[in-house]
């Protein structure tokens, strides 16, 4: 029995990825390793600077393009840039760039005209001005997507299970928001699944331009609604089934994650980044009018 404890235990210790709410994530990773808690502080610290940096009058493009950076660099730090590229969710570089083209189209504030086209009796013009604001923008709502997804793709359902038994969060409460949770992978494998029977009864295989990919992705979401109302409403009559309303609490996590050095260095660097947008414009500080030059 002591041997076959030991050969689990030598087989963990060498895994190198581990499963997460969505897709896979190193598990030598400094970041994937941090407590849940300080992964959601993060998460709620930087989008509040970045959106202070979004909305002054002069909006701050560099420091969202810095998060930006930072968060593509702990993306690729914690194995799951790939998933992101390889995934659907590359779509929402093509969702970034129609924003900008709205952007454009609907708010042409400015008088620094970089190009302007009369279509009847509309006047289209595009402004150093309006595009800076848009770039500007648009690298703020990438800095916060992604950082939804680093979250999501480096922490571990049972993370959450474990975050929420310390804050004392009722059974049910704490067992339907990790089904919550973990009903994300089980999309993404759903999806993949529909995706591969479709090929299968004579689909067109996938091809590489983005706007193929979004009408494939529009094709499979009908069948993947379905399924998972389907697995709702299946799962729910299951667990009535197995007694649940009578369950009382959660059985404890093997493993339970500790708050250590590596959280309270991410907490002051979030904390640092607010302090920064708070108090001050970078765009600006290295010279605003560079920047702007070079749109």
């Amino acid at each position: 029995m002591s041997d076959t404890m030991a050969e689990r235990k030598n087989r963990e210790g060498q895994k190198k990825y581990l499963k997460t709410i969505l897709f896979s994530a190193k598990a030598d990773s400094v970041f994937v390793n941090l407590h849940p808690f300080t992964k959601f502080a993060l998460f709620f610290i930087l989008s509040i600077a970045v959106i202070l940096a979004m909305t002054k009058s002069h909006p701050d493009l560099v420091f969202s393009l810095i998060v930006f950076i930072v968060v593509l660099a702990l993306l690729l730090e914690s194995g799951t840039l790939k998933y992101v590229i390889k995934s659907y969710l590359s779509l929402l570089f093509v969702a970034f760039i129609v924003f900008l083209i709205w952007w454009l189209i609907f708010n042409q504030i400015g008088n620094s005209i970089l190009f302007s086209m009369h279509i009847g009796n509309y006047y289209f013009k595009i402004t150093r001005e309006s595009l800076y604001v848009g770039v500007a923008k648009v690298f703020g709502y990438a800095a916060m997507a992604f950082l939804t997804l680093l979250i999501l793709m480096t922490t571990r359902d049972v993370d959450i299970v474990d975050a929420l038994n310390q804050l004392k969060v009722p059974f049910k409460q704490t067992f339907f928001i990790s089904l919550i949770f973990r009903s994300l992978n089980i999309m993404e494998e759903d999806l993949e699944s529909i995706r591969h029977a479709q090929f299968a009864r004579g689909g067109k295989a996938a091809k590489k331009n983005p706007l193929s990919r979004v009408k494939e992705f529009l094709a499979l979401s009908i069948p993947l609604t379905a399924l998972m109302i389907k697995r709702a409403v299946e799962m729910g009559s299951a667990l009535e089934a197995r007694g649940f309303s009578k369950s009382k609490k959660l059985s404890e996590p093997v493993v339970k994650k500790r708050i250590g050095s590596a959280d309270y260095l991410a907490i002051i660097f979030s904390i640092i980044a607010l302090y920064i947008s708070i108090t001050m414009n970078v765009t600006n500080v290295l010279g605003g009018h560079i920047w702007t030059s070079l749109l």
